[in-house]
């Protein structure tokens, strides 16, 4: 029913890379569910928001994810075909602006919460900021495997603040707070 190379692109969202053995059955169903649950994941994602009024830092906060979902579908193959540069500066770039937004739009309820977030979003970005010098074969701070090791775990960490904060805050829905803890573990 489904070739490999069909489903291998309906759980990764991209085509896949040379050539592909064919699959075993629970390779198979395996890839067939994830693919289902990331659509479903989607879904959630891309519904209208609740009905009511939404403020100009929410209503931006959401086209800039909306944004975010287009270039994990979409729009990572023709931005690939740029140098690496173009494309790490523009993930900085919309990480840094949903980031912002995310510390401004939630509603942290705690202020040792908020600043917890704002310094893992601080990590994720330096990251981020670190890999673009690279790009540009600047000089860039050379991490090692511990502090590369950190910045994995404070991007994890800034991911369950941010799910925590949504859930705290009361205004996103169940599907929003399952896919944000869903994505601690496959998501990309």
């Amino acid at each position: 029913m489904f070739g490999d190379d069909l489903l291998w692109t309906a759980f990764e969202w991209s085509p896949p890379y040379g050539e592909r053995a064919g699959l075993d059955t629970s390779t198979t169903l395996m890839l067939l569910v994830a693919a289902l649950v990331k659509a479903a994941f989607l879904w959630l994602i891309l519904r209208a928001p609740l009905p009511g009024p939404l403020d100009r830092r929410a209503r931006a906060l959401r086209r800039l994810l909306y944004l975010a979902v287009a270039y994990a579908l979409v729009l990572w193959h023709p931005i690939g075909l740029l140098p690496d540069a173009v494309d790490t500066a523009s993930q900085l770039a919309l990480w840094t602006a949903i980031d912002v937004l995310y510390l401004l739009v939630i509603r942290w309820r705690s202020r040792l919460l908020r600043a917890a977030a704002a310094v893992l979003f601080a990590v994720e970005l330096a990251g981020v900021a670190d890999q673009l010098l690279d790009d540009l074969d600047l000089p860039q701070v050379h991490l090692g495997e511990v502090v590369g090791l950190g910045l994995m775990l404070g991007s994890a960490a800034a991911t369950v603040l941010t799910v925590v904060g949504q859930w705290r805050d009361g205004r996103w829905s169940r599907g929003t707070l399952i896919a944000g803890w869903a994505s601690m573990g496959w998501w990309r």
